[in-house]
């Protein structure tokens, strides 16, 4: 079942933490009572507890193969040019 919650845009396939480059992977530390804030509001709009959907630190790494996977990506497009 995949995380329609408000971290889902920055969850990569590997369930870790997308890549600031990734399509859609924008990102804002907040501090924690401002995501107690958002998690509610996700629930009441969900209608149901979001205990398993995905939260980030901020001293989390990103998923080191979508970063490399990433890269590979660019440097192919940087040789196309």
């Amino acid at each position: 079942m995949a995380d329609g919650g408000p971290t889902a845009a920055l969850q990569c396939p590997h369930g870790g933490l997308l890549p600031e480059q990734a399509a859609g992977a924008k990102r804002q530390l907040v501090p924690e009572r401002v995501w107690a804030y958002f998690l509610h509001n996700a629930e009441q709009v969900e209608g149901a507890h979001l205990e398993g959907h995905q939260s980030f630190r901020g001293d989390v790494e990103t998923c080191q193969q979508c970063q490399t996977e990433i890269n590979k990506a660019a440097s192919k497009k940087e040789g196309l040019r």
